[in-house]
């Protein structure tokens, strides 16, 4: 008898103490030196000479990151982005992104999403082509 009052006291106290309903997670927060739009996706632009920019989240800690190109309308989600022209790196709840110069002829673009269990987010960067 006191194994079932037992379970049944926590079996109460483990439903009782979810947040939420619905099971949503709060939104990331993050900061960073460089400027980025605060909507969903957020934005940033890039240097056409290379850049290497910085984010930190402020409220998750990283448990990794997808990337992926758009290409004549379909988007590639990629394996291994130090292949292409960028690469991603993240630690804890950092992550980096390094864009090598676009010497293209075209403005480029790829998006980056962070994620940390069911916590997500979406940033757009966009490319300038190094004007000759």
């Amino acid at each position: 008898m006191k194994t079932l009052a037992f379970v049944t006291m926590m079996m109460c106290l483990i439903i009782g103490s979810c947040d939420d309903p619905e099971g949503k997670w709060d939104e990331m927060k993050w900061k960073s030196e460089t400027a980025f739009t605060r909507g969903f996706p957020h934005e940033v632009r890039l240097n056409a000479a290379g850049d290497s920019v910085t984010f930190t989240c402020t409220n998750y800690r990283l448990m990794g990151a997808q990337a992926f190109v758009v290409v004549d309308g379909y988007a590639t989600y990629l394996e291994d982005t130090c292949k292409y022209w960028f690469d991603i790196s993240w630690c804890d709840n950092v992550f980096t992104v390094t864009a090598a110069a676009n010497n293209t002829g075209a403005e480029r673009e790829f998006e980056v999403q962070p994620y940390s269990g069911d916590a997500f987010d979406s940033f757009t960067f966009t490319q300038p082509s190094i004007d000759w």
